[in-house]
């Protein structure tokens, strides 16, 4: 990680991306063994911070290593971006892993929390059956177009009325 000072940012979009990291010798290694297959695959979490700066731009805070997306990896990987100064602080964007719905609260007091609509979207679609998946996905676009709370329950009413409609 990074030791570089951050400074105060009013939005920071926080992830895990899962993926398999390969532990042990490198691949060149492993060839000259004779050894055409890697000694072992290890399920890791790599956590990043991304903010957007006071110009308009993203930028990546942080990332790290954590085992799991844990509690206990979120904090450390929030402290450490609190102890290089990151404050000010006023939403977090995630993917309601409970590690850090847990922490947020914890570290960042002032910050709200919100889901991220693409991490929402494939929720939706992994229980949408194939037949459905175009309707549901013109429903959430004209739900999310609105400019009010109102304006969309009223927009979903009336998707949800038209559909009923187109199947009957």
């Amino acid at each position: 990680m990074s030791a570089s000072r951050i400074g105060a940012t009013a939005l920071c979009r926080a992830d895990d991306i899962r993926m398999s990291m390969w532990m042990g010798a490198t691949c060149a290694e492993s060839w000259s063994w004779g050894c055409s297959i890697p000694r072992e695959f290890e399920n890791v979490a790599i956590l990043v911070a991304i903010a957007v700066n006071e110009d308009g731009y993203r930028e990546v805070l942080g990332a790290t290593e954590g085992m799991k997306g844990d509690k206990a990896s979120w904090v450390s990987f929030f402290q450490w971006l609190r102890g290089r100064g990151l404050d000010g602080v006023k939403l977090i964007v995630g993917d309601k892993c409970l590690g850090m719905l847990e922490t947020v609260g914890e570290v960042f007091p002032e910050a709200k929390y919100q889901r991220c609509t693409v991490h929402f979207y494939c929720n939706v679609f992994s229980v949408t059956p194939s037949s459905k998946v175009k309707l549901v996905a013109k429903m959430l676009k004209a739900i999310h177009a609105q400019e009010s709370k109102k304006a969309a329950r009223e927009k979903a009413k009336a998707v949800v009325r038209g559909a009923a409609l187109y199947e009957a």
